[in-house]
């Protein structure tokens, strides 16, 4: 994922952020919540995955691997 698309989408999660605290109708809030963490829980993913990859293993774990 390029910085580019990733800062315009950390946007436009901050943007839904502030429309969640300046809404007052419950179902329009719980929507929002529900996509807030459905966005970020992509973005979490979306960051590790493929996780051999982008997770540096530490000393120990790669010599256990070895053995």
């Amino acid at each position: 994922m390029t910085p580019a698309l990733m800062f315009f989408i950390e946007l436009l999660w901050l943007g839904l952020f502030g429309w969640y605290f300046a809404t007052d109708y419950g179902a329009r809030k719980r929507i929002l919540a529900l996509v807030l963490v459905v966005v970020a829980v992509a973005m979490s993913v979306a960051m590790i995955y493929p996780p051999d990859k982008k997770i540096a293993l530490g000393l120990d774990i790669k010599a256990a691997r070895r053995s």
